[in-house]
């Protein structure tokens, strides 16, 4: 496994900057945006395993990863803050 994956890191370095730029300012701040670089990565590298996939805009695809990831989180985030107000709602007087 430490191959293919260093492999696929050596294949998409240079696009490393663009993508950690992006993710920044998609979460507007320097942890949320290597976190969110992390997790684009471990998809793209899990669902290229899964397809066997050569990517034709591997740029293209790395940012729109990113996106669907970041949309995910802000809507789990904002599930996970309406729920104990349900919750509490829900609760009897």
């Amino acid at each position: 496994m430490r191959r293919p994956w260093r492999d696929f890191l050596d294949k998409l370095a240079p696009l490393r900057p663009d993508l950690h730029k992006y993710c920044c300012r998609l979460s507007g701040n320097v942890w949320d945006g290597e976190d969110l670089v992390q997790d684009t990565l471990l998809r793209v590298f899990a669902q290229l395993g899964r397809l066997d996939a050569n990517l034709e805009s591997p740029r293209g695809y790395l940012m729109r990863t990113a996106t669907h990831l970041w949309i995910d989180r802000v809507r789990r985030r904002e599930r996970e803050r309406a729920l104990p107000i349900e919750e509490a709602a829900a609760l009897p007087s």
